[in-house]
């Protein structure tokens, strides 16, 4: 019978090259998830982190039927529903209880909205703060739901997860793969210390957004190929933390001439 384990690191497009490469090697029993994705799985049913596509239409309509102390000015204005979703975000991976910080209006308009999109969204989809706390609830099972879990090429957690993965330490065995001389004292598990790898020649070059960066690392990667100098395999486009630009990344796959299809091709 497989050794269950988990796998956990960070952001989406990690999750799918991990799950890959443990299809390639045939690890029965490895799971492979992100710390949301986790939590879910400690509170089980059908229980799923709540995603863009359950919390945009939600705020959109808190927007247009919630009154507002601070923001009610620019509530209709275009982009205002990716502007709050994101000031939420920041709110729930920083561990904020909005409830609690009454007296700012900008702080009382942002708990307005979270509470409409909590009762508004389904049952099965949970906003971060309350998948944690649910996930908190069970996590004495996690050594039958899990097996031993590691903490794969997560830099860093938020303090929203961070109660719950001490708690995992606590009733699991719960690795952190983090490379020298990164220190995570609030950590309560084990940390097993990988190299850190340091390049010979190091040069920066400033763009004004992700999305710049993701074309420019493409453009940068064509003319090592189209030069001959440097073999594929040499070529690495890598970040400590990568969810900011996987978004970019992905849609070029379809870009008819992308580099990541076709070498000898070119962005404008």
């Amino acid at each position: 019978m497989p050794i269950r384990s988990t796998d956990v690191v960070d952001g989406m497009l990690a999750l799918r090259s991990a799950r890959a490469s443990a299809a390639r090697e045939g690890a029965i029993g490895r799971e492979i998830v992100t710390l949301p994705l986790l939590a879910a799985r400690l509170v089980g049913g059908f229980t799923t982190p709540a995603g863009t596509d359950v919390l945009y239409p939600a705020i959109q309509a808190a927007l247009t039927s919630e009154s507002f102390c601070d923001i009610g000015p620019v509530a209709a204005l275009p982009g205002m529903p990716r502007a709050v979703l994101h000031a939420l975000d920041c709110a729930w991976r920083a561990d904020l209880d909005l409830s609690t910080l009454g007296g700012t209006p900008r702080f009382d308009d942002l708990h307005v909205i979270e509470t409409y999109v909590r009762d508004h969204i389904p049952p099965a989809h949970m906003l971060p703060r309350d998948l944690r706390d649910a996930a908190l609830r069970r996590v004495d099972l996690a050594r039958g739901l899990l097996g031993p879990v590691t903490l794969s090429g997560v830099a860093d957690i938020d303090p929203l997860w961070r109660p719950l993965v001490n708690e995992l330490a606590r009733v699991t065995d719960l690795t952190w793969e983090l490379p020298e001389p990164v220190e995570q004292p609030w950590f309560g598990g084990s940390i097993r210390k990988t190299p850190a790898t340091t390049p010979v020649r190091t040069t920066a070059e400033a763009s004004a957004d992700p999305k710049s960066e993701v074309v420019e690392a493409l453009r940068w990667t064509r003319q090592l190929l189209a030069t001959g100098k440097v073999k594929a395999q040499d070529i690495a486009i890598a970040a400590t933390s990568t969810p900011d630009w996987d978004d970019h990344f992905w849609p070029m796959r379809e870009v008819p001439g992308c580099p990541c299809t076709s070498p000898t091709a070119c962005l404008p």
